[in-house]
């Protein structure tokens, strides 16, 4: 499997998953599911795109001073979605809104790691920019359609691994 076809499964699941919460659906609808089909066969083949990081700029201007991983508004600071260690940058694709004590919980771990250890799954809204902030980088390094155990994707500071593809809890246990 290319880095490319993973990434789409799991944002079509995470697509299936965003319009489920938001329609305070308990179960997957048969219109859930076809966003998924929709979504990961044009990602697959290039006939669509995700959405740009704009969006998610918008919405973190919206929420306002509230932690990204949490909900906390108290004790906001920045965090790197992509540590700095592991070669995140400091620009606002990079850079959520975190309480204190979740910034320091995550630390220089990856995040989709730091939420496994939790036995926790992650915020959708968080996990979309993941998604988005993988393929700038995985794009910028020409390793898209890379299968996902070669060299050069390993080099890419995600954790590819964790990232869920076919695990998504039912909407009513999920958050935004």
């Amino acid at each position: 499997m290319t880095l490319r076809e993973l990434v789409a499964l799991a944002y079509g699941n995470l697509a299936m998953a965003h319009y489920a919460v938001t329609h305070g659906d308990k179960q997957y609808s048969k219109t859930a599911y076809m966003i998924r089909a929709k979504l990961t066969r044009g990602l697959r083949y290039g006939s669509m795109a995700m959405g740009s990081v704009l969006a998610d700029e918008k919405l973190k201007f919206h929420n306002g001073a509230q932690c990204s991983y949490c909900g906390c508004t108290e004790q906001i600071v920045l965090d790197h979605l992509i540590p700095g260690a592991a070669g995140g940058r400091d620009t606002g694709d990079n850079l959520l809104p975190a309480c204190k004590r979740c910034n320091s919980s995550k630390g220089s771990k990856d995040f989709l790691r730091w939420y496994q250890a939790r036995g926790e799954f992650p915020p959708l809204m968080v996990l979309r920019r993941y998604l988005k902030v993988l393929v700038i980088t995985a794009e910028t390094a020409g390793v898209m359609d890379y299968p996902v155990d070669s060299d050069g994707v390993r080099e890419v500071p995600f954790a590819i691994e964790a990232i869920p593809v076919t695990c998504f809890p039912l909407p009513d246990l999920l958050r935004l």
